[in-house]
């Protein structure tokens, strides 16, 4: 499994050249086996929850689901709304102000979807 760019560089700025073999495998294990988020936006909220400690990391990947990695990063991040679905780099340009890219809006469905029921 490939990581994009922005992972695997704060994988390797984070973590010691023994332990980065060890955090990918652990990340690719949890990926591979389904998520109900993002993949990439998965790794990254592990990756930041963990705060260069590998143990943390593995204590972090225990959580029953996913989407409970994401809401913690999310706020422990300052709730900024990117929600860890934008690289990295972007993450650190915001500055602590909060995201308003277009990526999380969604084209509103009509209420009336036709239906019978």
């Amino acid at each position: 499994m490939t990581f994009p760019i922005d992972i695997e560089n704060r994988i390797n700025s984070y973590f010691n050249p023994d332990e980065r073999a060890i955090v990918k495998a652990l990340l690719e294990k949890i990926i591979k086996g389904g998520l109900n988020v993002g993949n990439d936006q998965f790794a990254r909220s592990v990756i930041f929850l963990a705060n260069k400690n590998l143990e943390k990391l593995k204590e972090v990947l225990e959580t029953d689901d996913p989407r409970d990695v994401v809401s913690e990063a999310e706020m422990k991040s300052g709730a900024l709304e990117h929600w860890f679905a934008i690289p990295f780099d972007d993450i650190d340009q915001l500055n602590g102000k909060p995201y308003s890219g277009d990526i999380f809006k969604q084209k509103k469905e009509e209420e009336d979807d036709g239906l019978p029921f």
